[in-house]
């Protein structure tokens, strides 16, 4: 039994209560809940148990003084931010809606809790007791905006719309079905989307890792009390699924006791989840659905030395299939030897003031300079692409001309005492300052990714509709109604998406064609890129005369004023 439930914001300040207990102090027991909660949501303090839910930017907490099973209030409160959700059309929850809507969570409160007893928190249960107002319910039906939806009122009058079967319901066997369900035409729709978290070694050409999370939904508009059974091409004993949560419709004991491969349910009103999966191991041995293969090739040409970046794609799917809304992140690497990054005049920057030229027959290209990398963007690939090296047409080439670290400060020194700017100017001090600024705030601990290191890696998204990763296909739906012998429409949808998927780049990406005695003795001949003026390093270059050359051994310049990668 809980002894009272809260709903804080992200800063821990109470929004909304209803206590079960009416000794209780609110203000020691969020004091208490505030100093010793670090991570974890249960914990015992003072003899008070606290089980705490963040969901968007509210937390729910309930406190119990009570021995109390601590992870079912935990999944009560998961189902009550969903049940707050559903009546709010998927607005995410925050303070603002929790103030705006507090009548509603107030309803709720008083349909789902009993003295602190967890009760219903089916939602397609709870819109029977909290209906909505008339005008509002017309406006509903009429499909208006979201906006509109939520900031619906709740009829808080004795309606006589209340369906007289829903205190029964609750009773009966199928709690989460009510009874008196028609429609004038019965569908039922199954979509089964399967999420990517992929890590491939581009050197090795092997996965590190290759997790699958799969959740099939449904949306029921059935009449009466139906009974399904669907058929997946996998059996039970093919341990091919690693963690499996059924919904409460399906008796998941029944389930794993058949050596069968059917499921057999009678499904809940509207939009549900019938089951999730997760398949770890036995995915490796699948193949990537894209790859990008990019070389990064260091060479000179016309006495200025070049970055050029080369990425071809291969696809992994039938022909017939198409990939949508496709973004590669692949990122900007100048890959040079030891030797070169020991001098200054021998480390080479991507010089912006030269703009990059790109080529690709599929697509766009452009360039990041937030995360210093290309993100070339494909609204349609099809599948079975090979990488042939004759053919262009699902290619990308982008070439970047590179200035000498030495030459780059002494332009920047330069624009300074003649208070100008250029793109070098605006990129690696503006923009490379305040990022220098932003993560020195940052406590110690935290790890920043550098995406100039060899080892970074490329990040893609995109979407797979008509075809599951896993290769789980439903062989056949059936559903019967022993009362209504209607027709029936049901309706099978698959798609795949990515949700962490990456590719590792290796030292095979990576050519570099300048050796360190052409880098060296180019840097010391007059008239090349790498000269430039010296200038006056004081912390006065506003007022300074005009700048006196010097050799580039006796330029000197405060290169801690620049935060320069």
């Amino acid at each position: 039994m809980a002894s009272a439930i809260y709903i804080l914001d992200i800063w821990h300040n109470l929004l909304i209560s209803r206590k079960y207990k009416q000794d209780l102090d609110d203000s020691l027991i969020l004091s208490n809940y505030v100093s010793q909660k670090k991570s974890q949501p249960i914990f015992h303090y003072q003899g008070c148990n606290y089980i705490s839910y963040q969901a968007d930017d509210i937390i729910i907490l309930m406190v119990s003084f009570s021995n109390i099973n601590c992870v079912s209030n935990l999944y009560f409160c998961h189902q009550f931010a969903n049940a707050l959700k559903e009546y709010l059309d998927g607005r995410p929850l925050d303070d603002s809606s929790i103030r705006e809507n507090f009548v509603l969570v107030y309803q709720l409160f008083d349909e789902t809790f009993d003295f602190g007893i967890p009760q219903l928190t089916d939602f397609n249960i709870l819109r029977e007791y909290i209906k909505l107002s008339d005008q509002d319910s017309d406006l509903e039906t009429s499909n208006i905006d979201s906006k509109s939806k939520s900031s619906q009122k709740i009829d808080t009058t004795n309606s006589n719309l209340l369906n007289t079967s829903i205190s029964r319901t609750a009773t009966t066997n199928l709690s989460w079905r009510p009874k008196g369900i028609f429609y004038p035409k019965n569908e039922f729709f199954v979509n089964l989307v399967e999420s990517l978290n992929l890590l491939y070694l581009l050197e090795t050409k092997k996965l590190q890792r290759n997790f699958i999370s799969g959740q099939v939904t449904c949306q029921c508009y059935l009449s009466g009390m139906p009974r399904l059974i669907i058929a997946l091409n996998v059996a039970k004993d093919d341990s091919l699924f690693d963690n499996v949560n059924y919904h409460q419709c399906i008796n998941s004991e029944e389930q794993d006791s058949k050596q069968s491969k059917a499921i057999t349910f009678t499904p809940p009103d509207g939009k549900f989840t019938l089951f999730t999966y997760q398949i770890l191991q036995r995915s490796l041995h699948l193949k990537p659905l894209v790859l990008v293969d990019p070389i990064y090739k260091l060479f000179r040409k016309k006495n200025t030395y070049r970055l050029r970046i080369t990425a071809s794609l291969t696809t992994h799917f039938k022909r017939n299939l198409s990939l949508n809304d496709l973004k590669i992140c692949i990122p900007i690497i100048i890959n040079q030897t030891k030797s070169q990054l020991s001098s200054l005049s021998t480390q080479l920057l991507v010089d912006y003031n030269i703009p990059p030229k790109f080529k690709c027959k599929i697509g766009n290209a452009k360039v990041n300079l937030e995360t210093n990398c290309i993100i070339w963007e494909i609204h349609a690939l099809p599948g079975n692409v090979t990488n042939n090296p004759n053919v262009d047409d699902f290619k990308l080439t982008c070439e970047f001309q590179l200035i000498d670290r030495h030459s780059l400060l002494g332009q920047l020194h330069e624009l300074s005492s003649v208070d100008k700017q250029n793109q070098n100017s605006i990129y690696y001090l503006s923009i490379q300052t305040e990022e220098k600024r932003l993560n020195d705030s940052l406590d110690e601990d935290t790890e920043i990714p550098d995406l100039r290191n060899p080892s970074a890696l490329i990040s893609l998204s995109f979407q797979l509709p008509l075809m599951a990763y896993s290769g789980i296909m439903v062989e056949y739906l059936t559903i019967t109604e022993d009362q209504f012998p209607y027709q029936t429409f049901p309706w099978v949808k698959y798609l795949t998406k990515t949700d962490n998927y990456h590719l590792k780049l290796g030292q095979n990406n990576f050519i570099n064609n300048i050796n360190d005695e052409d880098l060296t003795r180019a840097s010391e001949e007059p008239g090349s890129s790498t000269n430039v003026t010296a200038v006056d390093t004081s912390n006065d270059r506003l007022n300074h005369g005009p700048p006196a050359t010097a050799s580039p051994s006796q330029m000197k310049y405060s290169f801690d004023e620049y935060h320069i990668d």
